[in-house]
């Protein structure tokens, strides 16, 4: 029997993802794209710490150039992972993602993160490198 529940019903589950061989932990939590009422809504658990991240995943059409023709593209759907910084105080913002930000968030040990992904050839596009750069910089915290 298949049954659906919606995030007014559901506190969190976790499923496991055979394509990444891990388990994703998912969590309703209270949010408003327009700083409204906010209603439950699942987020999918990146990293938790003293930087706390979530995503939403969608699916939008890109167009792509292709090289066979000129002025020719090709559209595909593709997944897009959003994400967005839970805060202190339980408010949850909508966050670019974009590598200089993320620095921008972790200003007190910048040098010791960029030091740790250029090692590691990480990348912040990749929400399982993402994870691990955002572990590495709350393991900071966790220790005090």
């Amino acid at each position: 029997r298949l049954e659906s529940f919606s995030a007014r019903k559901v506190l969190s589950f976790e499923i496991f993802d055979n394509t990444y061989k891990r388990y994703r932990t998912f969590y309703s939590l209270p949010y408003s794209p327009s700083g409204g009422y906010k209603s439950p809504v699942f987020f999918e658990s990146v990293a938790e710490g003293k930087i706390t991240v979530l995503s939403r995943e969608r699916i939008e059409y890109r167009s792509y150039s292709t090289p066979y023709g000129f002025g020719s593209y090709s559209s595909r759907m593709v997944l897009v992972d959003n994400y967005f910084i839970l805060k202190e105080n339980g408010d949850i913002e909508p966050f670019s993602g974009r590598k200089n930000d993320w620095y921008d968030l972790m200003a007190s040990h910048e040098n010791q993160v960029h030091d740790f992904v250029k090692e590691n050839r990480l990348d912040f596009e990749k929400k399982y490198q993402l994870k691990q750069i955002i572990e590495y910089y709350n393991s900071f915290y966790n220790h005090k």
